[in-house]
């Protein structure tokens, strides 16, 4: 029997973007979800989405942290 090797990737999304005027600093859960839809669901079937807080730099920044298991090396390079 042939076992085969899953890994776990986690990728952190900080939500502040200091570059862009007040308005637009801060990325919303809708603008989230749609990067989710577009890029995120093309490559994986199944990912767990979880919203906390970091730190970056020494700041607290709330973020996304994405968390996928698959047994793809190649589709989580991509």
């Amino acid at each position: 029997m042939l076992h085969q090797m899953t890994t776990t990737y986690q990728i952190y999304f900080g939500r502040n973007i200091p570059q862009r005027s007040p308005s637009l600093s801060y990325v919303h859960v809708d603008d989230f979800t749609d990067f989710l839809r577009t890029t995120v669901e093309r490559y994986f079937k199944s990912w767990t989405v979880t919203e906390g807080t970091s730190s970056w730099k020494g700041k607290p920044e709330d973020v996304f942290l994405l968390t996928v298991i698959s047994d793809e090396y190649e589709a989580a390079l991509y």
